[in-house]
């Protein structure tokens, strides 16, 4: 209700998409990048990317693996990764990333969103510690007690919480630029869905070739 009128949710989201469109640092995209796994028996970048798309019936983007705060603990759900950062500066994810590469896709925040997409949720542990040890403590002590109902809402929040800054190996890792989404599971997406496919510009010709009758994907 805006100055006592009652108004539409797709009033509201008019609204907010008015106040984003002058703003360079938000984006309505979010990008999938495709990491190497050569090293543990995987794939290339491109590799991995037609993994992705030559799924049948339909393409899926398969959670392999565990990340944030918890990510070694088996009873945490595995997650696909997106970033949010606008298109022109995913270059610099690329360069300072020593796994992503530049083959992705680029889905709009609004599916991802309504697939169950998240933000992640970062702990700063640059100079303390207090945060970090609070979310273990709740984690760890509620797998303990008897109440399923509990653990399971910690449970859900666990895929989505990083930390930035000092690391349990004394070391520093911060990502929060990436303004990281997740999903919890596989998602599996149409053609249709992909507003655009990302790979080196002397790979377009090969991947439109292959998949041309399909979608705009490079």
């Amino acid at each position: 209700m805006i100055d006592g009128t009652q108004i539409s949710e797709e009033d509201i989201e008019n609204i907010v998409r008015k106040i984003k469109r002058p703003r360079t640092d938000l984006s309505t995209f979010l990008v999938h990048l495709t990491r190497d796994t050569s090293a543990e028996g995987g794939g290339t970048p491109e590799q991995n990317l037609h993994s992705i798309l030559d799924v049948n019936p339909k393409p899926k983007i398969k959670a392999l693996n565990r990340y944030g705060l918890f990510c070694d603990s088996t009873l945490i759900d595995k997650v696909i990764c997106f970033t949010e950062a606008p298109l022109d500066q995913v270059k610099y994810i690329e360069k300072s990333s020593k796994t992503l590469s530049d083959f992705g896709l680029v889905f709009s925040l609004e599916f991802v969103r309504n697939r169950g997409g998240n933000p992640t949720f970062y702990i700063n542990t640059y100079d303390q510690n207090k945060l970090k040890d609070s979310m273990t403590y709740l984690f760890n002590n509620l797998q303990n007690i008897n109440n399923k109902g509990l653990f399971k809402s910690i449970k859900n929040l666990a895929p989505f919480i990083n930390t930035f800054g000092k690391t349990s190996a004394n070391s520093y890792a911060d990502y929060s630029c990436e303004r990281e989404w997740r999903i919890v599971g596989d998602l599996t997406f149409d053609f249709n869905d992909v507003i655009i496919g990302l790979c080196p510009h002397y790979k377009i010709n090969d991947f439109e070739h292959k998949y041309k009758k399909k979608a705009n994907l490079c």
